[in-house]
């Protein structure tokens, strides 16, 4: 999160090496977001702070995403394009972009989730996380919550893991609310 412009341009002058996305903060899906220059020009009209991410570049774009409720990881899935489609960088549902549940979690994915949750004061109720690996290690994308003004993707195609969402969800919520 960056207060100025000048902010970014310096980001982006200190690490030539690497590639910038400029994420529009109440953007979904991947909108309104934009790869950054060498040279970036400030966007006219765009909401502070500066939301600037660090691109990683994959020869098969793909995000990986794990829920929290109350305290437990779990449903560990990827969002990638079907073979044969056209990508692009930002690997999003509304894209193309479809989920595979994947059986086998990386203890480091779980870890890296937890403590993204936890930032976020999410760990305790219900969250997701969405992750990339860069080829060395596991890092938080972002973090997204249901709610009353939000709303997690679960066109999962997977009817058990859509279901063990709604369960765990409504088992947290009664159980905060204290009732049955």
């Amino acid at each position: 999160l960056l207060d100025s412009w000048s902010a970014v341009e310096d980001l982006v002058h200190a690490w030539p090496e690497e590639t910038w996305v400029l994420k529009y903060p109440i953007g979904s899906g991947g909108a309104g977001h934009r790869l950054l220059g060498h040279d970036p020009v400030e966007p006219r009209d765009w909401p502070r702070p500066f939301l600037v991410q660090r691109f990683v570049r994959m020869e098969r774009p793909e995000v990986f995403r794990l829920f929290g409720v109350a305290g437990e990881i779990f449903g560990f899935n990827a969002r990638r394009f079907p073979e044969g489609t056209p990508t692009s960088p930002w690997v999003a549902h509304a894209l193309g972009a479809r989920y595979e549940v994947i059986r086998d979690t990386p203890e480091e994915a779980v870890d890296v989730a937890r403590r993204a949750l936890a930032a976020t004061e999410l760990l305790s109720s219900f969250g997701c996380v969405d992750l990339v690996h860069d080829g060395q290690r596991w890092l938080a994308l972002e973090v997204g919550t249901d709610g009353a003004n939000g709303h997690v993707d679960r066109d999962l195609d997977n009817a058990a893991l859509e279901r063990e969402l709604d369960e765990r969800y409504a088992k947290a919520f009664w159980d905060w609310a204290k009732t049955p």
